[in-house]
C-alpha cells in the first residue's frame, strides 16, 4: 500500500506545466495563462495539503511495516494454545468428544493457525476447510477417501463435494482440530464436534449464529 501511494505521487510530480506545453502552439495564451493563475493558487495549496498527508500514510505505512516485523511472539495465538488446553481438558472431564473447529475470516490466518498449532499436541489431527480444498492435507484426504468408498453411492462425482464431505469424514473419525474459513459456516454438518472458536469475528453477527450452527443443530 505505501509503494502504491509513492507512486501516486511520482505520478503527480511528473505531470507537465499545461501552459508551457501549449504556449509553443497558441501565443495568445499568455493572458488566458494569467487568468489560470489566479485560480491555481487556491488548487496548489490543496494540492500541497494533499501530497503531505499523502506522504504522512506513507511513512505511517513504513513505520507500521517495522513493527509488525519486530513481532516474535502473537499474543492472541498464544491465548488460542491456553484456552484450547483448558476447552479440552473440561471436555474430557465432562465425557464429551474432544473435538474443536477453528474459525477465521482468511486464508492467510489459516495457514498462521496451522502452523502454531502443527508442532503442539494438536497437530496430527489438524484439518484444513476453506473455499477452495487445495492444499496437500487436503487432497491426500480425499484421495484415500475416494479408495475407501470406491463403487459406493457416497462419490458422487463432484470433486469440491466429494472433497468437502472427505474432509468432514476424517474430521470425525481422525481428526481433533479443524480450521475452517467461512466456507466452512455453511452447508456441512458437525454435529459431533463439541467446541467452536471464532478466532476472528466478521462484522455480520449472522456470520457468527451460522458458525455455530454447524455444531449446534435442531432436529
Amino acid at each position: 500500500m505505501a509503494n502504491r501511494l509513492q507512486g501516486v505521487l511520482d505520478d503527480a510530480a511528473n505531470l507537465p506545466d499545461l501552459a508551457e506545453e501549449l504556449d509553443e502552439d497558441y501565443e495568445s495564451l499568455d493572458e488566458t495563462a494569467d487568468e489560470w493563475n489566479d485560480q491555481a493558487l487556491d488548487a496548489s495549496s490543496s494540492a500541497r495539503n494533499e501530497h503531505d498527508a499523502i506522504s504522512n500514510e506513507i511513512a505511517d505505512l513504513r513505520h507500521f511495516k517495522t513493527l509488525a516485523a519486530n513481532i516474535r511472539d502473537n499474543a492472541k495465538g498464544m491465548a488460542l494454545l491456553t484456552a484450547l488446553d483448558r476447552a479440552f481438558a473440561e471436555l474430557e472431564r465432562l465425557g464429551a468428544a474432544k473435538k474443536a473447529i477453528i474459525f477465521t475470516e482468511s486464508k492467510r490466518t489459516q495457514e498462521y493457525l496451522l502452523s502454531l498449532l502443527e508442532n503442539t499436541s494438536y497437530g496430527e489431527g489438524i484439518v484444513l476447510f476453506n473455499g477452495t480444498n487445495s492444499d496437500a492435507r487436503a487432497q491426500t484426504i480425499y484421495k484415500e477417501w475416494l479408495k475407501q468408498h470406491e463403487g459406493t453411492d457416497r462419490i458422487t462425482g463432484s470433486k469440491t463435494a466429494d472433497t468437502r464431505a472427505g474432509l468432514v469424514e476424517y474430521f470425525k473419525e481422525r481428526g481433533t482440530v479443524m480450521i475452517a474459513t467461512e466456507a466452512g459456516a455453511e452447508g456441512i454438518n458437525l454435529q459431533f464436534c463439541s467446541l467452536v472458536i471464532n478466532y476472528d469475528l466478521p462484522w455480520n453477527p449472522q456470520r457468527i449464529e451460522q458458525r455455530i450452527g454447524r455444531c449446534h443443530r435442531y432436529g
